[in-house]
C-alpha cells in the first residue's frame, strides 16, 4: 500500500508555472472514490485528535495507535478501521512525512482481526436458474426502465464487471458482431492507469440468456439522448442521466425482489460473483475466469467464488470411493 501513495507533498510545486498541473497529476494516483474515502476518514481523525490534545500533522504512533484502538472499542470493524489507518498513511505521505512509521498499528490491527474474528459480509451470488427467472420476469413488461434493467441484469452477469464499470459502459464501448459482443473496458479499479482490454460475450444459447439481443432492445429503447453512456436513467426534470452505481445497486434488488428474493442479502456485486460461482462450478479454470473477470490476484478472484452447491463440482467426487 504505501509503495502506492504519494512521494510528495500537496502544494510543493506552487511556486513553478506548471505547479497546478503537478499537483493535478499527483492528485490522480488515488481513485476519485478512494480520495473521497480518504478525505471523509482523515476528517475523522483530525477531529479526534483535536478532542485529545493531539498532534494530527505529524501524527506520532501512540496518537494513531488510540485512534484505531478508540474505534475498535466503539464497535467499529477491523476493515473500518483498517481504512482509517490506510487513509492516514496518506496524508502522513502527502505532506511530506514518509518515514512516517505505522508497524504498531499493523500489529494492533491483526491482533483484532484474532480477537474478534470477523468475516466479511458480502452479498449472495445470483445462480443462472434465479437469472434467467429474472429475465423472464422482466421481459413480460414493455415498459422501457424493465427492458433497460433486463439488458442490465443480463450483460452485468456475462461481463462479471464491477457496477462502476458497467455503469461507465459507452455507446462506443460496445461492438455487435455475428459471435456476439466485444465491450472494450477503458479503465477499472485494477487499471487505474487505463490501459484497457476487451471481454467478449457470445450469444446466448437461449433467448432469455442472451446479453447481446437484450442490449440491442435496450439500444432501440434508449435512443439517442445527451448522455454516451448505456445505461440511463430518465429524470423527469433534467431529461436522460448517466446511471450511477448505485443505481445498478438499487437495480439488482428490484430485480431480485421480483422473483421473490429477499433483496438485502443481494446487490450488485451479486452478478459479479454469481458468474465467478457459476464457472467455477462448471470446471473452468481459475486462469480462464481471471482473464474475463480481469482479476490479477488469484486469492482474490477465490473470495469471489461462492459455491451454491457443495457436491458439485466435488474434488471428493472425483475419486474412486
Amino acid at each position: 500500500m504505501a509503495s502506492q501513495l504519494p512521494l510528495f507533498p500537496s502544494g510543493i510545486f506552487h511556486s513553478e508555472p506548471l505547479g497546478a498541473e503537478c499537483d493535478r497529476y499527483l492528485a490522480a494516483l488515488l481513485a476519485p472514490q478512494s480520495r473521497i474515502g480518504y478525505g471523509f476518514e482523515w476528517r475523522m481523525f483530525v477531529a479526534w485528535a483535536g478532542e485529545h490534545g493531539r498532534c494530527p500533522l505529524p501524527a506520532s504512533r501512540d496518537t494513531v495507535t488510540l485512534f484505531l484502538a478508540d474505534g475498535l472499542n466503539k464497535g467499529l470493524k477491523v476493515s473500518t478501521v483498517r481504512r482509517r489507518l490506510h487513509a492516514i498513511a496518506y496524508e502522513q505521505r502527502r505532506h511530506g512525512f514518509d518515514r512516517w512509521d505505522h508497524s504498531a498499528c499493523l500489529m494492533l490491527l491483526r491482533g483484532a482481526q484474532r480477537t474478534k474474528a470477523e468475516r466479511p459480509r458480502r452479498m449472495v451470488p445470483l445462480t443462472i436458474a434465479q437469472l434467467r427467472e429474472i429475465s423472464i420476469k422482466l421481459g413480460a413488461s414493455r415498459r422501457p426502465a424493465a427492458v433497460r434493467d433486463r439488458a442490465l441484469m443480463l450483460l452485468g452477469f456475462t461481463s462479471a464487471l464491477r457496477s462502476v464499470s458497467l455503469a461507465e459502459l459507452a455507446l462506443d464501448d460496445v461492438e455487435f458482431s455475428t459471435e456476439g459482443l466485444v465491450l472494450t473496458i477503458r479503465r477499472e479499479k485494477q487499471d487505474q492507469e487505463a490501459r484497457g482490454r476487451y471481454i467478449g460475450i457470445p450469444l446466448g444459447k437461449y433467448p432469455t440468456t442472451c446479453a447481446s439481443q437484450a442490449l440491442r432492445a435496450w439500444l432501440d429503447v434508449r435512443g439517442e439522448t445527451g448522455t454516451r453512456e448505456i445505461f440511463i436513467r430518465r429524470c423527469r426534470h433534467r431529461g436522460a442521466l448517466p446511471m450511477a452505481s448505485k443505481t445498478v445497486c438499487a437495480v439488482v434488488k428490484r430485480s431480485v425482489a421480483h422473483i421473490g428474493l429477499n433483496p438485502s442479502h443481494y446487490g450488485a456485486h451479486s452478478l459479479r460473483s454469481g458468474f465467478i460461482t457459476a464457472a467455477g462450478e462448471a470446471g473452468l479454470s481459475d486462469l480462464l475466469i481471471a482473464a474475463h473477470s480481469g482479476h490479477r490476484d488469484m486469492d482474490c478472484l477465490r473470495t469471489y467464488f461462492r459455491r451454491s452447491n457443495v457436491f458439485r463440482a466435488n474434488a471428493c467426487a472425483a475419486l474412486d470411493l
